[in-house]
């Protein structure tokens, strides 16, 4: 048998093993969700389309629902349709949805996994998000490093316009491209053919057939990327080495061109130049080379999308353009032209902007995720490895989000006194999770920053920052400031409230959503809270003077059961007035500012008796309260375990489940936090709702 012979049915049979263990494997462990029936080994190859795949997506969706799946030769892969499933998945399980698929042939062999959209998720993910949040990751970022290139290009762009309008495609690609390149390399583009720019447009060209679902085996079966170039059937291997040469020159050719003007000392300002100031590591020249790569690529050709659809927008929608044109007159006047520091001042050309990103999204299925893990969701079972996509133009076309969204209509993004705006499409269309890119960093938005003795503090206003920062990034924001006086000395570093994030943390959460975590473990609780209700109107009716304390009382009697099977008694009770006191003393101890101790940890070494440290004295006061709050319930449990007489309650569950000191320490810790967070917040609540309804005679009626 000859060499080609033998390679060829030693390719193939292993083409149908890899076949047979992905089928196997995905009939082993469980259903994934519906969608189209494939056929045996290929899947659905057959039933994907060669354009406009958003449609078809859309349109099985419709028949099979929001959450659909198909399959490439046992590839399982997941579209999401609606942005219940994408905030679900994306969002809040980040950690497992955060990775791309491995794309052999635009990857691998041809270099875009060195691109941030296909970088694989990790700390070469994260390096490359820290160097461009650095140059982009605000309005002030955006204004500093590149407001003045964007304003010179867009009047030189204006003015070929009016000169010449019959090139106007080529003139708006090259305005975006240069914008790009002086942003990322400080290079300005020459009028003529340049070729920088010619490299680029190669590059991009092919990035969208390379990464079509289904255009290369070898993305299915990674061994064929091994065959040689003459066997028969490998012209897709010619094609992808023609596509590494421009993808490899786009990223190094204009950054070698930098490093030389720094030498010679002629470098403009700009992202490589100023990444590359200082001592610098091999690694760190590399992270930048990719970095600016990414910003070369994505500016130049995510930019020129979006501006066609503002074109097409204009000439269809007239009336746009002449409010538009309205507001620029209003604001700005006919002597010059807007600049980035207008912004602020007209509302409608930003509702326009925002409009663009809905109603022709540049990437209407976004980029692909890869599940790092199985995962179960709606009794779906997502096996590790699979493909999941975001159908963006279904979810920015849903008639749940937005009335009349085949329409190009700005107005629904600005708030009136009658509605709110409708959903902003730049949660969708700038990625999801760990992978979110703010691109658009001029966001408006409600964030002040303070500081005390240096230290800054960030206050967030509206909710959308609060979800970008401590939801979408919440690896980032998930810790707790040091506290000195009320952690270290008081004690409520031992709590939830806290607790440093880490493995401790990880496991209070883990052990109070196997107690409460469902609505069937919540329903354990259920006959103890409608006893002490009832109880809580008998005694309100006798005593309505009395309403705070039977407040107190009652949400106390219900943790306290819970927590530690403690029955509560009918006046003053000891455990109830020990949290009250030690919640009383966390607010005071807590308070910013309060301790000139928490921003300089040193003064916690001071004795006592020096001048000035009644403070410390009372954090140790608090601290013993804190300790008891700790101790007193729990040592009441571990007597009745011993003495074979205890009730059942969240702490003798994980007593007796774990037995060594540090997870005896972590029953404690999480019991008081429950202890005391829940009955005060329960209180809190409680008191709230009898404080509305004597403040509003209509919704006590309600």
């Amino acid at each position: 048998m000859s060499a080609f012979n033998t390679l060829s049915v030693f390719a193939f049979l292993v083409i149908i093993l890899v076949l047979l263990k992905r089928w196997t494997t995905n009939q082993e462990k469980g259903r994934l969700p519906p969608g189209p029936r494939g056929l045996p080994f290929v899947g659905n190859l057959l039933d994907l389309p060669s354009s406009y795949a958003y449609k078809t997506f859309t349109e099985w969706g419709e028949k099979w629902g929001d959450i659909i799946s198909l399959t490439l030769f046992g590839q399982p892969i997941v579209i999401l349709n609606s942005m219940k499933h994408v905030t679900e998945l994306l969002d809040r399980r980040s950690a497992l949805y955060s990775d791309r698929p491995t794309l052999t042939v635009a990857g691998k062999m041809v270099g875009w996994d060195r691109i941030v959209i296909l970088t694989p998720y990790g700390p070469r993910l994260r390096e490359y998000r820290r160097l461009l949040m650095r140059w982009f990751g605000s309005r002030s970022d955006i204004a500093h490093s590149f407001g003045s290139i964007m304003e010179d290009e867009t009047a030189k762009f204006m003015v070929h316009l009016m000169e010449r309008p019959d090139t106007f495609f080529e003139r708006l690609r090259k305005t975006a491209t240069a914008t790009a390149l002086r942003t990322s390399y400080g290079y300005h583009m020459r009028d003529q053919e340049d070729p920088l720019v010619n490299i680029v447009e190669t590059a991009m060209s092919g990035f969208s057939a390379l990464t079509t679902p289904g255009a290369f085996l070898a993305d299915s079966f990674p061994i064929l990327q091994h065959v040689p170039d003459w066997l028969p059937g490998t012209a897709w291997k010619k094609t992808a080495l023609h596509a590494a040469q421009y993808t490899n020159a786009m990223i190094e050719v204009p950054y070698k061109m930098v490093k030389e003007r720094m030498a010679a000392g002629t470098a403009i300002p700009s992202f490589t130049s100023m990444s590359l100031d200082g001592d610098i590591t091999e690694e760190h020249q590399k992270n930048v080379m990719d970095a600016a790569g990414a910003v070369y690529a994505g500016g130049s050709d995510t930019s020129v999308s979006t501006l066609h659809s503002f074109f097409l927008a204009m000439m269809c929608y007239p009336e746009v353009q002449k409010k538009a044109q309205a507001e620029l007159d209003a604001v700005i006047g006919s002597d010059r032209l807007p600049n980035l520091g207008d912004r602020d001042s007209l509302p409608f050309i930003n509702a326009i902007c925002t409009e663009l990103h809905r109603w022709n999204p540049v990437n209407p299925l976004g980029v692909p995720h890869s599940l790092t893990e199985d995962d179960v969701y709606m009794g779906y079972l997502l096996p590790k490895g699979t493909t999941v996509l975001v159908n963006v133009w279904k979810v920015l076309h849903d008639p749940t989000h937005y009335k009349k969204p085949l329409e190009f209509n700005p107005e629904r993004h600005i708030a009136t006194e009658s509605k709110e705006p409708e959903f902003d499409p730049r949660n969708v269309v700038f990625g999801f999770g760990r992978r979110f890119l703010l691109n658009d960093a001029f966001y408006s938005g409600d964030i002040i920053s303070v500081t005390l003795f240096g230290q800054p503090i960030v206050i967030l206003n509206s909710s959308k920052h609060a979800l970008e920062l401590l939801d979408r990034r919440g690896t980032l924001y998930s810790d707790r400031p040091v506290l000195t006086v009320a952690g270290k000395i008081a004690g409520w570093d031992q709590t939830l409230v806290l607790l440093p994030y880490g493995s401790s943390f990880r496991e209070y959460r883990r052990m109070t959503s196997r107690w409460i975590g469902t609505r069937r473990d919540v329903a354990r609780i259920v006959p103890t809270m409608e006893f002490e209700t009832s109880h809580f109107l008998v005694r309100l009716a006798r005593h309505p003077d009395s309403l705070i304390e039977e407040v107190r009382r009652t949400t106390g009697a219900v943790i306290l059961k819970m927590i530690y099977g403690y029955e509560v008694q009918e006046n003053g009770d000891p455990l109830v007035d020990l949290v009250d006191t030690a919640v009383a003393q966390f607010s005071a101890l807590t308070a910013p500012g309060a301790f000139l101790a928490d921003f300089f940890p040193i003064l916690e070494h001071i004795p006592m008796w020096f001048p000035g440290a009644d403070w410390k004295k009372r954090a140790l006061r608090a601290g013993r309260q804190t300790a008891a709050m700790f101790d007193v319930p729990y040592d009441m449990v571990t007597k009745q375990i011993a003495e074979g007489c205890v009730v059942p309650s969240f702490t003798s569950t994980f007593m007796e489940a774990n037995s060594t000191p540090k997870s005896q320490h972590d029953v404690k810790s999480a019991a008081a936090s429950l202890y005391a967070g829940g009955a005060d917040t329960a209180c809190i609540l409680i008191s709230r709702i009898f404080l509305a309804n004597a403040s509003s005679s209509l919704w006590l009626a309600s």
